[in-house]
């Protein structure tokens, strides 16, 4: 059932003992199983369709990106357009919906805080410019651990320099 405990099994975890003292071993932390974009073989990605699937498999955490619409609803989608071409900065979020059916699948950031419901920690990267204090009022409830990262290393700073309480990061090529 768990896809994730596969890769690491439980069994497998080792203790490092320092030379002071037996009771003083600390153990080793595992790394945390990130479901980049949810689950995309098994579903489309970014969706909760995806997400679904990587909670059943255990995930730790869920990455996602974020755009936000022209009314400013943040939405949760890898690129800044459609696959018709269709921008999402320049539509409203009822636009968006009727656009295609792709765009009927796309989650408000809103309701993928809503579904995962702090099962697991959230990974958002912020695609769109100048909306990440649209991101951090979702954010602000979500009843869960996040952080949040872009290869916009301004946005990052404007957050730090913001007093944000989420770990931020920035991305790099």
């Amino acid at each position: 059932k768990k896809q994730f405990a596969a890769a690491i099994p439980a069994d497998n975890i080792q203790f490092h003992a320092p030379s002071v003292s037996p009771a003083m071993a600390t153990p080793i932390r595992l790394p945390l199983r990130i479901a980049h974009r949810g689950m995309p073989r098994l579903a489309r990605e970014n969706t909760l369709a995806s997400f679904a699937l990587a909670l059943d498999a255990g995930a730790d955490g869920i990455e996602l990106d974020v755009h936000a619409t022209a009314d400013g609803v943040v939405v949760v989608h890898h690129d800044p357009a459609l696959a018709n071409a269709a921008v999402i900065s320049e539509l409203s979020h009822r636009q968006l919906l009727g656009e295609t059916w792709e765009a009927s699948q796309i989650p408000t950031l809103r309701d993928v805080c809503e579904f995962v419901r702090g099962r697991a920690e959230l990974f958002v990267e912020i695609k769109g410019d100048g909306i990440e204090r649209l991101v951090t009022a979702v954010l602000a409830g979500y009843d869960g651990p996040c952080a949040i990262h872009s290869f916009d290393h301004a946005l990052i700073q404007r957050l730090a320099r913001g007093g944000t309480s989420h770990r931020l990061g920035i991305l790099c090529e």
